[in-house]
């Protein structure tokens, strides 16, 4: 058989080896970039499932601030640091005044709305290191920490009563809300979480007091 048929057949047989190499190796690269992508995939599947297990346990599911449970983390921790570097925590305990009527004369729909917007103000309205969180119905409670005293408390209380009064759109019309505030300090009215906020809550019911004895002496003035 002529030496060149030996040749052509030797590299054709070269070349099919070659071919299923770079194959065999092409499938290799495959299964391991689809390995890696399915574990990449799993990993953050993982990482989202735990945010989502995170946000749930401890974020209100109405208006996506802290709950109860993330509130009381922070108040332990804000309170040892001020124990330890000898500053100040401020608790300001909130109400709406006129929410039930919200919700009668409107639902609760528009009354979820106006808790919604009552978050929002009360976001923007404080400092990013302060924690904001809703911890009833209509009850919120704000925790400031890194205070000189009470006057930074009752400034961020003022901030926050003024961005309250003002009127909420509710159904294309305006409509009044007003927040009841009282303010608790750390040492001063206790070292406790719960003590502070008992005594922020028996401030803001006593203000709340104070506040519908004097609309009920301008309604007898007017009358």
């Amino acid at each position: 058989k002529p030496i060149h048929h030996d040749i052509e057949a030797g590299a054709a047989a070269v070349r099919g080896l070659l071919a299923s190499s770079l194959t065999f190796v092409a499938y290799l690269i495959g299964v391991a970039f689809w390995r890696g992508w399915v574990g990449y995939r799993r990993e953050q599947l993982h990482y989202e499932n735990e945010l989502r297990l995170n946000r749930l346990v401890h974020m209100d599911s109405l208006t996506g601030l802290a709950n109860r449970i993330l509130f009381d983390d922070r108040f332990s921790i804000a309170i040892a640091a001020a124990r330890r570097y000898g500053h100040r925590v401020g608790i300001l305990y909130l109400d709406l005044d006129g929410f039930k009527a919200v919700n009668d004369e409107l639902g609760h729909e528009v009354g979820d709305s106006a808790l919604k917007e009552v978050a929002l103000r009360l976001q923007k309205h404080t400092r990013e290191m302060d924690t904001v969180a809703r911890v009833g119905g209509d009850e919120f409670v704000v925790l400031m920490t890194n205070l000189r005293d009470t006057a930074d408390a009752r400034i961020g209380a003022d901030k926050l009563q003024a961005a309250l009064n003002q009127p909420f759109e509710l159904r294309g019309k305006p409509y009044p809300l007003r927040a009841s505030i009282g303010i608790a300090m750390f040492p001063d009215d206790g070292e406790q979480p719960l003590q502070l906020l008992m005594h922020a809550d028996a401030a803001m019911y006593e203000t709340k007091r104070m506040t519908n004895l004097n609309d009920a002496s301008l309604r007898t003035e007017s009358g």
